[in-house]
């Protein structure tokens, strides 16, 4: 984390404020139901090279209040850094959860990322182009109208906090089904507002509040995450 200047603060809480206060108005943005979730995880990522980097993800969610089980994901994934602030990223997911239902399923996903970070000391603002392929059985990854594809734009504002192991952030990210018959409309809007804390120089701990607001639905769902998320570099 970079040591930074004081005078900067009240810039970039003018910056952060709004993004949590837009996150939590959503609440009242005509949900037709809504649902507190919790979200843990915990990440390991290895440097192959100078540019190369690989990462495993294990992940658990849960929904209905945080008391039912949702799913659990195993993600895996390698980072290039073409130039500098400039990476690409490629990753595969494998999903167990419970469906509507409670029974037992199994789902995959691949993603591509592209991210550029614009660094303007004491705050980095990050810009994600995300494109995921997502399917419920290996044997359908070709049979693209019974799977889910989606882009994912997200933008992100880190400020790290003078002289301490503190990294403020929020972000907006917005989905479009690709799959629908109007793929340019937005599907879902998420908002979020947390804090990083180095605990070592290999180990963070990072806890945050989201706003998962689905759109252009007939029914659409506000949740209301709780995520909590450790990780360590080898």
């Amino acid at each position: 984390m970079k040591r930074l200047n004081k005078s900067i603060t009240p810039a970039v809480l003018r910056i952060i404020f709004p993004l949590i206060f837009l996150a939590i108005s959503l609440q009242d943005v005509s949900g037709q139901y809504q649902d507190f979730r919790s979200w843990w995880s915990g990440k390991i990522s290895y440097e192959l090279s100078d540019e190369l980097e690989g990462s495993l993800d294990l992940g658990q969610r849960f929904r209905s209040n945080s008391l039912v089980y949702d799913k659990s994901l195993i993600t895996a994934g390698l980072e290039y850094e073409i130039i500098k602030d400039l990476k690409i990223e490629g990753g595969y997911r494998y999903v167990i959860l419970k469906d509507e239902r409670l029974n037992w399923a199994t789902s995959y996903r691949v993603h591509g990322d592209v991210t550029y970070d614009i660094d303007i000391d004491p705050v980095t603002i990050q810009l994600r182009e995300r494109l995921q392929y997502g399917f419920d059985e290996l044997n359908t990854l070709g049979a693209y109208s019974s799977n889910k594809l989606v882009n994912r734009n997200r933008l992100k504002v880190e400020y790290d906090v003078f002289s301490s192991p503190l990294t403020l952030f929020g972000s907006g990210e917005l989905f479009a089904d690709l799959n629908e018959q109007s793929p340019y409309l937005p599907s879902a809007i998420r908002f979020e507002a947390g804090a990083e804390v180095m605990l070592s120089f290999s180990a963070d701990l990072e806890f945050s509040y989201m706003i998962d607001h689905e759109l252009n639905d007939s029914n659409p769902l506000t949740a209301h995450v709780f995520i909590v998320g450790f990780s360590y570099k080898l």
